[in-house]
């Protein structure tokens, strides 16, 4: 069927078309040329019987499609558009590669609107191929399914143009990628794009290009990088965006692996993988966790084998006012291998932020190596570890903020660690080898009355509150410090060790705290 005009099908209901056995395109529509295929109704077959020689459909100029179109066998692909070319498809259901696979289910270089369902159920390169010139406008009421019945041969998606998507994409199976954004433009506006649910060659997301989600972006399972961002890769997961890696599967490589620009202001959950949470890595990469973006790593019950974030090779790491939270800080055996790496390259915790290290962990809660590593945590933030640290190299500063640590295990500093802020310990087992210029909480031992209960640096800006209480709630007072003399007095039985909860301030800031106290006194504190 070749159109170099105007070509309405469908003004009689229940109408079909089959087309078998043709050496070329089953239907052409010429540059000239308009395809309206109007009734809902209506059905186009294409190779049900005998494939046919080239494309399904090849459109130069416009197509128009609302009835049901399956696209059996062909020689090449499902559905080719050309530059300037325009495929509308308000409501047909199309099905492609019924029976085999089509070289591409869609090739796009032109214009696609999508309203409603594409099923690629086979393809040998890919399910949707979008080139340089194409614009696809995937909207809310539409849905593609990629993969339905076999794999993509090559990539769910491959993308070198412009696509916009709002409605739901399940790429179920393909052999390499599910998604390849090859120096293209992909935004998702809106909707669920689900990766992997049921086999993937690859990995989840290779982009090259520039992503943006503004949806929630799952990649359940592969056995390689569930997303990769790289080769000058800008990927932005903007306010509302949520990205879901190895939730009810497992990533087989790194969950998040960046080597150039990520940007999160939205929600990043990734729960299990045989590698790293995230790897940034490289002197090009640059991960910013920014204007209260959220990171949730190993917080279930999944496992990181590797860290939960490895920053190396001259990379830079910022948690910018935002969160970030490493393990599940649960009794079982660690479902963490480490909480944090830090390898020739810094890391910044500041501005508010909070980063919590909770394990778990089958080794420390921060390492650091390497004499150009730094890290900073800074500007109010708050840093929560529950293991020990490990400091082999590199610098180590706490500068107006809160480093909390709980663990009784025992810290290794060969490195230049400084404390401008508020180191608090809620076990024993201080970090050897740090210049505190600021306050240090650490558990005491006395017996009413507690003398010299806290550390103070040379040049000191924090002071604790004058009353300190029982319960984390504040509600009983359990004594009161006097700043001048750095000594605490209790006002009930204190016998064996019990715990304190208090506020400090300085600077502009207002930081929570706690002090184990003990004492083998039986005289009652008056």
């Amino acid at each position: 069927l070749f159109t170099t005009a105007g070509f309405t099908l469908g003004d009689d209901i229940n109408s079909v078309i089959n087309i078998d056995n043709t050496t070329g395109d089953a239907i052409q529509v010429n540059s000239n040329g308009a395809f309206s295929h109007t009734n809902d109704a209506t059905t186009i077959n294409i190779g049900t019987n005998t494939a046919v020689g080239e494309y399904g459909i090849d459109i130069y100029g416009n197509a128009f499609l609302r009835g049901d179109i399956t696209i059996a066998r062909t020689g090449s692909s499902g559905i080719r558009t050309h530059d300037g070319a325009l495929l509308n498809n308000p409501s047909a259901i199309i099905n492609i590669g019924t029976v085999s696979n089509a070289a591409h289910g869609i090739r796009n270089q032109g214009q696609l609107i999508n309203d409603a369902t594409i099923n690629v159920h086979r393809a040998t390169f890919s399910g949707l191929f979008n080139g340089n010139t194409g614009n696809v406008n995937h909207k809310a009421a539409g849905t593609i399914n990629i993969g339905t019945v076999a794999a993509a041969e090559g990539f769910g998606i491959f993308n070198v143009g412009l696509l916009n998507t709002r409605g739901p994409i399940n790429i179920l199976r393909a052999v390499d990628d599910g998604i390849y954004n090859n120096q293209g433009t992909f935004n998702i506006n809106s909707g669920t794009i689900t990766i992997g649910s049921t086999n993937l060659g690859n990995g989840g997301i290779d982009n090259t290009g520039t992503m943006t989600n503004k949806g929630t972006l799952e990649v359940v399972a592969c056995p390689g990088i569930g997303i990769n961002n790289r080769n000058s890769g800008v990927f932005n997961n903007n306010s509302n965006g949520k990205l879901n890696l190895g939730i009810t599967g497992t990533i087989i490589e790194n969950a998040l692996q960046n080597t150039s620009d990520f940007n999160n202001e939205g929600e990043i959950n990734i729960q299990d993988t045989d590698g790293n949470g995230i790897s940034n890595s490289g002197n090009s990469a640059s991960f910013d966790n920014l204007n209260n973006g959220t990171i949730n790593i190993g917080t279930s019950v999944g496992t990181i084998i590797g860290r939960g974030i490895r920053n190396s090779g001259g990379a830079t790491f910022s948690n910018n006012a935002s969160t970030i939270t490493i393990g599940h800080g649960g009794n079982a055996s660690g479902n963490v291998y480490r909480g944090i790496s830090v390898e020739a390259s810094t890391f910044r915790n500041q501005n508010g932020s909070t980063l919590s290290i909770l394990g778990p962990f089958n080794d420390a809660a921060f390492y650091m190596e390497s004499a150009s590593s730094l890290f900073s945590n800074s500007g109010c933030s708050e840093l929560y570890l529950y293991d020990f640290v490990n400091i082999s190299a590199g610098t180590f500063s706490n500068n107006n903020a809160l480093m909390f640590i709980n663990t009784d295990a025992s810290h290794s500093n060969n490195g230049t660690f400084t404390n401008n802020g508020v180191l608090n310990y809620a076990q024993g087992g201080l970090i050897p080898n740090v210049t505190n210029n600021d306050l240090i909480i650490a558990p005491a031992t006395g017996s009413c009355d507690f003398p010299d209960v806290v550390e103070k640096g040379g040049s000191n800006s924090f002071t604790p509150a004058g009353t300190w209480y029982t319960d984390p709630d504040y509600t009983t007072a359990g004594g009161t410090y006097t700043n001048n003399n750095t000594t605490f007095t209790t006002h009930p039985i204190l016998n064996g060790s019990e715990d304190f909860y208090f506020t400090v301030s300085g600077n502009g800031w207002t930081f929570v705290v706690s002090i184990q106290l003990s004492t083998s006194s039986q005289i009652p504190c008056l």
